[in-house]
């Protein structure tokens, strides 16, 4: 688990070579999760093509079919959502959201689901499909308890801005920059979704984006800091301007 990624890379490389020859169940389900790990070794340093060549590679060891998700479950989703990523990463979004569309049916769980419901919102926004991923981001904090209006409105803006205002008020900045991390998993997920749809609606004009902007303060004023608190603070401040100039 030590090794440095280039004896990873070396060590996997050489094996692949032999990989069909080997017979042993046991040992292709070994250099299955060693072509994993190379893969994740090359994504982190944004070699998406050598990172596609392993994770596809470990899926074809593992027989990427009805047998992978059955007796390889964490496995075959960790592959999936990461071969998802990198189509995605590769403009390749048709190929990234046919991906995402088998993990929903795979999957066991909503959790299990959430970073193939992340990617497959992002292709859809780069693919144009705004109306969809609106949609999507919308059901999606339904899911977990943090919903929006489901349709824009000035009174819901205002409602928006007042709470907003009253939960910002008395908060010094010194208060706001030493808010703790963002502790609660799901509403670290809800962040995630709002960040997306912040950017589906700032760039499709929809009258939802500031009450986005609003939800994403007061969640993080609740609950603590992410790495989307510095653009939602950014955000709001404009938003201030633009609204009471």
């Amino acid at each position: 688990d030590t090794a440095p990624a280039s004896l990873v890379f070396k060590t996997v490389d050489q094996l692949n070579r032999g990989a069909g020859c080997m017979t042993d169940r046991h040992e292709q389900i070994e250099l299955a999760m060693l072509n994993a790990r190379a893969a994740e070794e090359a994504y982190s340093a944004c070699a998406f093509t050598p990172s596609t060549t392993y994770t596809q590679e470990s899926l074809a060891i593992l027989d990427n079919g009805v047998t992978a998700w059955r007796d390889h479950y964490t496995l075959a989703l960790t592959l999936n959502n990461l071969l998802a990523e990198l189509k995605y990463c590769q403009g390749n979004f048709n190929e990234a959201m046919e991906i995402t569309q088998c993990i929903f049916k795979k999957a066991k769980t909503f959790d299990d689901q959430f970073i193939a419901q992340t990617c497959n919102l992002k292709s859809m926004m780069l693919h144009g499909d705004f109306d969809g991923a609106l949609t999507t981001c919308l059901r999606l904090l339904r899911l977990l308890d943090e919903p929006l209006p489901r349709k824009p409105s000035m009174s819901a803006t205002a409602a928006g801005l007042i709470m907003t205002k009253k939960a910002i008020r008395k908060k010094s900045n010194e208060y706001i920059s030493s808010l703790p991390p963002m502790a609660d998993e799901r509403v670290v997920k809800c962040m995630e979704i709002l960040a997306i749809l912040a950017s589906v609606t700032y760039v499709s004009g929809s009258d939802y984006f500031p009450i986005v902007n609003f939800k994403m303060i007061r969640l993080m004023l609740k609950y603590g800091h992410t790495d989307y608190s510095p653009p939602a603070i950014t955000t709001y401040g404009f938003l201030l301007y633009a609204i009471l100039k």
